[in-house]
């Protein structure tokens, strides 16, 4: 059974996970920083966009995992309402990350899917995550019983910068090979009637993500 080391947002799937040769594009991480500084120099009395350039601030201010009690109100306890979903393998093309605003709502994972070689992909099944969207951060639950954790629960501060999301764990499982942050590809859209999906790029195999619908 293969080791999955992280979880976010959807550890989508996780960050650190073993047992492929997989490697994700490049992360900008210079972009991230930019936007964040872009911003740092504002009035004070500038409104904060948490979903889109963030100021140093979001990251600054957050508790990190070992300072985070569980009476932090930064920690929020989500329901997991996702229904159990197989990861699919699909032959077409790895969909471009795009970026896009990030609408506050709750998220249920609807798709795991691994673009080309199946036995590239994690194999996971029933999986399940459900995130919280709000106030510029993310709080979410993943429970699948084939990972390493089988339960997972988190809370992040993120900003994001052309197609990348910068997540910062303000609490969440102290496991070895977890980051206190980790910057993802990610896309954003609205489709027709409002439906607004939320898809993650795995953060070691670029050809794997989960698609979120916002309920």
């Amino acid at each position: 059974m293969k080791n999955f080391a992280s979880l976010m947002l959807a550890c989508a799937i996780c960050a650190g996970c073993t047992g492929s040769e997989g490697t994700d594009a490049p992360v900008d991480d210079a972009a991230i920083e930019g936007a964040i500084d872009a911003r740092a120099g504002q009035d004070d009395t500038s409104p904060v966009d948490h979903h889109d350039a963030s100021p140093a601030d979001i990251f600054s201010d957050a508790p990190m995992p070992s300072e985070a009690t569980d009476g932090d109100a930064s920690c929020v306890a989500v329901t997991n309402g996702a229904a159990p979903v197989d990861e699919a393998n699909s032959t077409d093309p790895v969909p471009t990350a795009v970026g896009g605003a990030i609408v506050d709502g709750t998220y249920f994972s609807t798709q795991v899917v691994n673009y080309g070689d199946p036995d590239a992909g994690y194999g996971v099944k029933a999986f399940r995550e459900t995130v919280l969207v709000s106030n510029g951060m993310m709080h979410l639950v993943r429970d699948a019983p084939a990972l390493v954790p089988t339960h997972v629960e988190a809370s992040a501060t993120y900003a994001v910068a052309g197609n990348q999301i910068r997540l910062v764990y303000v609490c969440g499982p102290v496991m070895p090979g977890v980051e206190t942050t980790e910057t993802r590809r990610y896309t954003s859209a609205t489709h027709d009637g409002g439906a607004v999906e939320l898809t993650i790029f795995d953060g070691q195999h670029q050809n794997e993500l989960v698609v979120f619908s916002r309920q």
